[in-house]
């Protein structure tokens, strides 16, 4: 997860300043069926570094490329 996290991050982003960004799931938790497994709503390919400001903008929206 770290590994994969830290070949997402924008330029500006470490560890240190974790918070200032936020890990977001790119299709949102709130658009997943209930019955989703937890393996598919957390897996890496939904998982990226989002700057906090960006990622309250995004809402539970898709982000798009």
């Amino acid at each position: 997860l770290r590994n994969h996290i830290e070949s997402l991050f924008l330029e500006g982003m470490s560890w240190d300043n974790h918070g200032d960004w936020h890990i977001d799931h790119i299709f949102p938790l709130s658009k997943f069926n209930k019955n989703t497994p937890v393996s598919e709503v957390n897996s890496l390919n939904n998982l990226t570094p989002l700057w906090k400001e960006d990622n309250y903008k995004k809402g539970n929206r898709i982000q798009k490329e």
